[in-house]
């Protein structure tokens, strides 16, 4: 597991929420609710959670990382898998259309400048549309934007707090 920052996690995520309810227009929830509803049926919520785990391990977001990997364990008992996502180390290791999945994430997380018509390509190769591609491009920016406030307001995790954590 990555290190929590030593800031006061509750107040830090009250700033959170309080972003998101004073300034919807800044903070895109709606537009994240709205994508997540328009893809039932092509994206499950273990490769939603998956995302956020490979991003927020990339971003070292260690509140995120806990927080999603608790609702991953829902859909993914293997603990070797769960490392694996947790660290975005081996990816390539894993079943290929979530490798391939995961990989684009943490390539368009720690190098968006790289991303060529390749990496399409793979995602292409593993039956993604140009809609799904799309979908995942914005599923990856939403889970960075998130990342970055909760490490610039240095929100923390607590044990209590993650083990109550459950997916909807």
């Amino acid at each position: 597991m990555l290190p929590a920052h030593s800031f006061e996690s509750v107040f830090k995520f009250k700033l959170i929420q309080d972003a998101q309810t004073t300034a919807p227009s800044v903070f895109p929830v709606s537009v994240l609710v709205e994508r997540r509803m328009a893809t039932v049926g092509r994206w499950t919520e273990a490769q939603w959670e998956a995302i956020a785990v490979v991003v927020s391990a990339s971003n070292e977001c260690a509140y995120c990382v806990n927080h999603h990997a608790t609702s991953l364990r829902q859909y993914i008992d293997d603990e070797e898998t769960l490392n694996l996502l947790m660290t975005a180390d081996g990816l390539e290791t894993l079943e290929p259309r979530l490798s391939n999945i995961v990989r684009h994430a943490e390539k368009l997380t720690d190098a968006p400048g790289a991303m060529t018509e390749s990496d399409l390509g793979e995602l292409r190769a593993e039956g993604l549309s140009d809609k799904d591609i799309l979908d995942l491009t914005m599923i990856v920016g939403y889970f960075n934007f998130v990342n970055r406030i909760a490490l610039g307001l240095g929100v923390a995790f607590s044990e209590d707090e993650i083990s109550g954590y459950i997916n909807d």
